[in-house]
């Protein structure tokens, strides 16, 4: 596995780690009756800027500890970016953004279909995780295919 693989890898498993000890968590909390109430709809968004402040932590953290157990093995990792990493980039966030639009425009819907706002937001937050995670796994597709 190449160091690019490496890294997108890295991002796809802390992402994901997050966002399942993040759904896990929502989830008994809401049985509790936690987000019920006046206060709902703050204590959402309060939880949604603590998951965001966690993917990002956790994603740079991984990226440290890929880098640092590169060094170990003795591997220099070529960080060189190139016109073909520049091109997968943009096919993978051209999918992203595709996918985020589309589970955007699901949760438009559920919200006009009645669902409540707290289940709205959650849909929301979950297309904009699914969408990087798949952002990932195209990066990765297209380094192995060799573009």
């Amino acid at each position: 596995m190449t160091y690019q693989e490496a890294k997108y890898a890295t991002s796809m498993a802390t992402t994901a780690l997050a966002a399942v000890i993040y759904a896990v968590r929502v989830r008994a909390l809401k049985a509790e009756g936690y987000f019920d109430g006046t206060d709902g709809m703050v204590l959402t968004g309060r939880a949604i800027l603590i998951l965001i402040a966690v993917i990002v932590v956790a994603g740079i953290l991984g990226q440290i500890l890929l880098a640092i157990a590169t060094a170990i093995s003795g591997n220099t990792p070529d960080m060189d970016e190139d016109e073909r990493d520049k091109l997968i980039d943009l096919k993978a966030m051209n999918w992203a953004f595709s996918i985020f639009g589309f589970g955007l425009l699901a949760a438009l819907i559920a919200l006009a279909l009645g669902h409540p706002a707290f289940a709205v937001f959650h849909y929301i937050i979950y297309a904009m995780i699914a969408a990087g995670l798949c952002a990932d796994m195209i990066r990765i597709w297209l380094h192995r295919r060799g573009f």
